[in-house]
């Protein structure tokens, strides 16, 4: 489970690097990332806690709006706090109408799936990165059929 984590957690951090600060991630960037996730994940093990995960609907938003910010980070993990610990505050975030969050979602996949295209199209289209591509799409598409 670690192992597949750390991939998805590579891809994530390139994903927001190039959506949120139009660049690549550097070497240590993507160390530290793995470094922090594979660190929380023991943590969470000494509790009896499976491994921590990237949440890629992130890399989306990130890419909108464009807001990179540790800060904002950090206001958005107290409201996810507060909401966890006190009820009445939980239970007036599930007053959002189901179509706003709807939308909302279309939108962030919606710029997940260009932030890959633009990670994509920076390399050259050689044969046997369109087999990569057209292979993963084409799994990706007929598993969710199933």
């Amino acid at each position: 489970i670690y192992i597949v984590n750390s991939v998805q957690a590579v891809g994530d951090y390139s994903a927001t690097t190039e959506g949120g600060l139009n660049r690549e991630p550097k070497d240590t960037e993507l160390s530290g990332g793995i470094m922090a996730n594979g660190v929380s994940s023991i943590i969470g093990a000494f509790f009896g806690g499976l491994p921590t995960a990237t949440y890629s609907q992130n890399v989306g938003i990130v890419a909108m709006t464009k807001v990179v910010s540790k800060f904002i980070i950090m206001i958005a993990a107290v409201f996810m706090l507060i909401a966890g610990f006190i009820p009445k505050f939980g239970a007036l975030i599930t007053t959002i109408p189901q179509s706003v969050l709807g939308g909302a979602t279309i939108i962030v996949f919606a710029m997940i799936t260009m932030t890959g295209i633009k990670v994509i199209i920076k390399d050259e289209l050689s044969s046997r990165n369109m087999s990569v591509v057209g292979l993963s799409v084409a799994l990706g598409m007929g598993i969710t059929q199933v």
